[in-house]
């Protein structure tokens, strides 16, 4: 952790990406351990940066990362730097992906996670 914070304290872009093209901020979205998140975060990373994914061609962003694995705690710290509540965080023509459109179809998993989102206004699309 110490040698990953000093790289960026170095000035390592927060938006590097690895061999696969993941940027860096999606990956930090797959970890269970917050401090990973929140150092890019804490050193400029877009948390709405869409990464068009090789295998799917559906670019999607960190917060659709997070949900996916299971880091809806990961959720929270996105929206406190700035992740866009509405935008659909994966984008596929014809399905509800915004935030609270996806958490809601994920299960009991992610009910914290769609109350936190009701509680700051967010409202379900009508499909």
């Amino acid at each position: 952790k110490e040698a990953f914070s000093f790289l960026l304290e170095l000035g390592a872009n927060p938006h590097y990406s690895s061999s696969e093209r993941m940027p860096i901020i999606h990956r930090t979205c797959l970890m269970s351990d917050s401090f990973w998140l929140r150092e890019v975060l804490r050193f400029g990373a877009d948390p709405n940066l869409l990464w068009e994914t090789s295998r799917t061609r559906r670019p999607n962003r960190p917060m659709f990362m997070a949900m996916r694995y299971d880091n809806f705690h990961l959720v929270p710290i996105l929206v406190e730097a700035g992740a866009s509540l509405t935008e659909q965080i994966l984008i596929h023509e014809g399905s509800d992906y915004t935030p609270i459109g996806y958490a809601a179809k994920y299960g009991p998993e992610a009910v914290e996670t769609v109350l936190f989102f009701l509680d700051r206004g967010v409202m379900p699309t009508k499909n």
